[in-house]
């Protein structure tokens, strides 16, 4: 393994959520082989301001109140993440991504998930090449 491949998945056992079986290096390696095949297959992650209201999904309760207070200061925002290939197709997509102004390690996260969709929508059409 090259010392980039370590750091790459090291990165994800660092800062991704894992399930066990088979846990957390096991879903880091998961994790950094999506985002490589990703970005090998020209992927692309937009991030967009979300244009729903994400406070209708989640009540008037105290949290709710708290968070409000934060996107009212300015120290964090929602948004709406997809990815594309290069003929512009919409291949994945997650909403209501709440972020730290700022914060790119969350950000890298949720593009990696969004690439491993995203390949295995790109499979289940049988597009080929994937890097396997």
């Amino acid at each position: 393994m090259i010392k980039e491949d370590r750091k790459r998945i090291m990165f994800f056992a660092e800062h991704a959520g894992f399930r066990t079986p088979p846990g957390r290096l096991a879903c880091a390696k998961e994790m950094a082989e999506s985002e490589l095949a990703g970005l090998a297959l020209d992927l692309e992650c937009i991030w967009e301001h979300e244009q729903e209201d994400w406070i209708d999904f989640v009540g008037d309760c105290e949290p709710t109140k708290t968070w409000l207070r934060r996107f009212e200061q300015g120290t964090h925002e929602v948004f709406y993440a997809y990815v594309e290939n290069h003929n512009g197709d919409h291949l994945a997509g997650l909403g209501g991504i709440v972020l730290e102004r700022g914060e790119t390690n969350y950000k890298r996260v949720v593009q990696a998930e969004l690439f491993a969709e995203a390949i295995d929508s790109l499979k289940g059409i049988g597009v080929t090449g994937s890097p396997e």
